[in-house]
């Protein structure tokens, strides 16, 4: 699918392309899964919780997040977690478009690889434990 330009979406998740008004492609909703996963794992906002752990209670509008997305993209601290889960949110949040990782690379990754014969019950099952 082709370039889009219309700018709609919540801006804590859109890409840089998106924050920036250039044209987009399917590979921008990439760098939103990679936020949505950062957020999941820190239980909070990554571009506080990843990057600005001095004030969680920093409120993000428009024009601090794209002050955030023109450096470098958020991290995960690869202490707290794997290195394979680490690297799959790596893959995401390349903030070059032609560099990010499309949705076939990223069901190649060893992260989802390490985890497609999981069962829908062990997952659950996982989900309930933790």
């Amino acid at each position: 699918l082709g370039n889009r330009e219309t700018m709609v979406g919540t801006y804590m998740y859109m890409a840089p392309e998106r924050i920036k008004n250039l044209p987009y492609t399917l590979v921008s909703d990439i760098w939103s899964v990679g936020i949505s996963l950062m957020e999941c794992a820190y239980g909070g906002n990554p571009f506080i919780y990843g990057k600005k752990k001095n004030d969680k209670n920093e409120k993000l509008d428009f024009w601090v997040l794209s002050g955030y997305v023109i450096d470098d993209p958020p991290k995960l601290n690869r202490l707290e977690f794997s290195e394979d889960f680490c690297d799959f949110i790596d893959c995401c949040l390349i903030k070059n478009p032609d560099e990010r990782y499309n949705t076939e690379a990223l069901l190649n990754h060893k992260f989802i690889q390490n985890y497609k014969n999981v069962s829908i019950s062990e997952f659950k099952n996982w989900l309930k434990s933790k």
